[in-house]
C-alpha cells in the first residue's frame, strides 16, 4: 500500500474498513451484530454518550465537556438538522470559552504595558475579535459566491493571506498603542481561522454548498481541532456522513473505542515519560542542548536517549489528541478517517507523513501541491512532482507555522521572530527535499521479497530521518540552528 501526498484518504479510509485478525478482531467490537444492535437501541444509545461524556471528563473541565457531549448527541441522533447543530453546537463552545483554542497571552502583555489591566481585558479582546473575524468571513464568502468566477477567487489563499499581511503590518505599525492592541488580537484570531474560512471559501464551488452559519460551524467545530481542520471543510464532511441507524451505530461504537486508545495513550505516555526521564534521569530535548552548551558531560547515547524520549512524546501526544478529536466527530456521526494511522508501518517518508499527520498533509495537499501541481511544469512530469510537493512540504509547511506563532514577533520583534524561526526553516527544506525524492523513488513492493529488505530496512530508515529531523524542527524557539547542528554533531561521535 503506497501513500502520498496526492492520495487523499486513501490509507486512513482503507484502515476504517479493513478486515483485521488475531488479537485486533476481538476489539472490534463495531463488528459484533448484538453489540450493534444494541447500540441503535436507546438504552444503547444512552449509553454510549455517557461513556463519551465520563471519557471526556477526565480531560477537560465541564465548560469544555459537557456541550461537547450533549452537542455530540444533538448532531448524531437529529441526522435531518445535522450541519445545522453542528454551528450550533461549535457557537456554544465558543460562547463559553472563546480562547480555547487560542491564547492572546502577548497581546494581554501589550494591554497590561498600555495600562490596561482589566482582568477580563483578554477575554473580551477575544470575544470581539472572534466576531470580527466571523463578520470578514460572512463577507468573504458572499462575496465569492457573487464573484465565483473571477480569478481572484480561485485563489483563496492568497486572498487571505494578504488580509493577513495588511492587518500585520498596521497592527507592527501601531505597536504600543490601544489600535495596536486590537489589531494584533484580531490578526492572532484571523491566523487562527485561516484555514478554516480557506476551505469554506473552496466549498462554495461544490455541487451542494451550505449556508453561511453552516460553514461558521465549521470554524473550529466544536469536536476539537488544531489551527488545522480536522474533517477539512463541509463538501468533504459530506462524504462521511453515516446515513442510517446502522451507519450511526457502528461509527459510535469505532469512535468511543478510539477514544479509549487515547486515554491508554495517555497513561502509557505518563508511565514512559515517569520512567525515562525521572527513573532513568534521560534528559529532555532541550535539557540535554542546555546541558551540552553548559558543559555539562554526558555520553551521546544519552543523547540519543534524550532525542528518542522527545519524539515518543511528541509522536504518543500527537496520537492523544487527534484521537480524541477524531472520536468526538465519530460520536456525533462522521466517520472520519483517522488523523494518525500506524506511523511505524510508514515504508517512504511520503506514506509517513500521510500516516502521521493526516489532516496537515490533506491541507498541504489541497492548498499547495495540487495548485502548483496543476500550473507548473506540465511537459516535465518528475520536475512537475518534485516542485509541487516541495511547495508544499516546505513552502506551505513554512508558512503555515510562521503564522500560528505571529505572536512571536509582539514578544521579540520582527528580527527576533525570524531569527529564531531559522532552525524550522531549515527543518522545511530538509523535509520537503527528503519527501520530494521520496516520491520521485517510490516503488510497489514486490511480493515474495525478503521481509528485512522490504519492511524493516525501509521502515527503520524512516525513523532515524524523522529522529535526526526532530533536532531542527523541535519547536523551542530559543534554540539556535547553531546549537542543534553542535548536539547533532556530538551524538554522532564528533568532539563538542
Amino acid at each position: 500500500m503506497s501513500a502520498t501526498l496526492t492520495s487523499g484518504a486513501a490509507v486512513p479510509a482503507k484502515a476504517l474498513e479493513s478486515g483485521q485478525s488475531g488479537i485486533r478482531r476481538l476489539f472490534a467490537v463495531e463488528a459484533q451484530p448484538r453489540i450493534v444492535e444494541l447500540s441503535r437501541t436507546t438504552l444503547g444509545r444512552l449509553l454510549i454518550i455517557l461513556g463519551f461524556g465520563t471519557l471526556l471528563s477526565l480531560q477537560y473541565s465541564w465548560r469544555y465537556w459537557l456541550p461537547v457531549m450533549l452537542g455530540a448527541a444533538a448532531c448524531a441522533y437529529v441526522a435531518e438538522h445535522r450541519m445545522k447543530l453542528v454551528a450550533l453546537s461549535t457557537f456554544a463552545v465558543l460562547a463559553l470559552g472563546p480562547l480555547w483554542f487560542n491564547s492572546l497571552d502577548a497581546v494581554g502583555g501589550l494591554a497590561k504595558n498600555a495600562g490596561i489591566e482589566h482582568p477580563k481585558a483578554v477575554l473580551f479582546l477575544g470575544y470581539g475579535a472572534t466576531l470580527a473575524v466571523f463578520g470578514l468571513a460572512t463577507a468573504l464568502l458572499a462575496l465569492h459566491r457573487r464573484f465565483i468566477d473571477s480569478k481572484l477567487a480561485h485563489w483563496p489563499v492568497l486572498l487571505l493571506l494578504g488580509i493577513f499581511s495588511l492587518l500585520v503590518a498596521a497592527a507592527t505599525a501601531t505597536t504600543g498603542r490601544v489600535e495596536g492592541i486590537a489589531l494584533w488580537a484580531l490578526a492572532m484570531t484571523l491566523g487562527a481561522y485561516f484555514w478554516f474560512i480557506c476551505y469554506a471559501l473552496r466549498d462554495q464551488g461544490s455541487r451542494k454548498p451550505v449556508s453561511v452559519v453552516e460553514h461558521l460551524g465549521l470554524f473550529r467545530p466544536f469536536w476539537g481541532s488544531t489551527s488545522v481542520s480536522f474533517g477539512k471543510g463541509a463538501a468533504y464532511l459530506a462524504r462521511f456522513e453515516a446515513r442510517t441507524a446502522e451507519e450511526l451505530a457502528v461509527t459510535q461504537l469505532k469512535g468511543l473505542k478510539l477514544l479509549l486508545w487515547a486515554r491508554v495513550l495517555l497513561y502509557a505516555r505518563e508511565a514512559w515519560s515517569t520512567l525515562v526521564h525521572q527513573e532513568l534521569g534521560i534528559p529532555w530535548f532541550a535539557e540535554a542542548i542546555a546541558w551540552l552548551t553548559g558543559g555539562r558531560s554526558f555520553s551521546p547515547w544519552t543523547g540519543w536517549a534524550s532525542l528518542v524520549l522527545s519524539s515518543v512524546d511528541l509522536a504518543l501526544g500527537m496520537a492523544i489528541f487527534s484521537h480524541t478529536i477524531i472520536g468526538s466527530a465519530r460520536i456525533a456521526g462522521f466517520r472520519l478517517p483517522r488523523n494518525m494511522w500506524r506511523p511505524l508501518e510508514a515504508r517512504s517518508l511520503a506514506e509517513f507523513w500521510n500516516r502521521y499527520y493526516f489532516y496537515f498533509k490533506e491541507l498541504l495537499a489541497d492548498f499547495f501541491f495540487y495548485p502548483t501541481f496543476l500550473r507548473c511544469f506540465k511537459r516535465h512530469p518528475r520536475l512537475r512532482m518534485f516542485f509541487a510537493t516541495f511547495m508544499a512540504a516546505g513552502v506551505g509547511n513554512a508558512l503555515f507555522h510562521f503564522m500560528r506563532e505571529i505572536d512571536e514577533v509582539i514578544k521579540h520583534g520582527w528580527y527576533g521572530a525570524v531569527a529564531g524561526y531559522q532552525s524550522y526553516l531549515f527543518y522545511c527544506l530538509v523535509l520537503a527535499l527528503g519527501v520530494g525524492i521520496s516520491q520521485s523513488r517510490q516503488r510497489k513492493s514486490r511480493p515474495g521479497g525478503s521481509f528485512v529488505r522490504h519492511w524493516v530496512l525501509p521502515c527503520t530508515g524512516v525513523w532515524l530521518f524523522f529522529l535526526v529531523l526532530y533536532v531542527f524542527g523541535h519547536e523551542d524557539r530559543t534554540l539556535s540552528l547553531s546549537e542543534r547542528f553542535r548536539f547533532l554533531f556530538f551524538i554522532c561521535g564528533g568532539a563538542t
